[in-house]
């Protein structure tokens, strides 16, 4: 997923500004992405033994 973001990054694809590679917010993604995909886990995994 990061790596994604930085090649569309380093292309100029990502956003309208100039080519190159935003360390800052990869970082927030790095740290984000699995924690969020973690939570949202968690509830479907507890939606699903409530469901039972």
């Amino acid at each position: 997923m990061v790596l994604t973001l930085a090649v569309l990054q380093y292309t100029g694809l990502l956003l309208d500004g100039p080519a190159g590679i935003d360390l800052g917010h990869l970082a927030v993604v790095a740290v984000l992405f699995p924690a969020f995909s973690y939570l949202i886990d968690v509830v479907v995994a507890n939606a699903r033994s409530n469901a039972e």
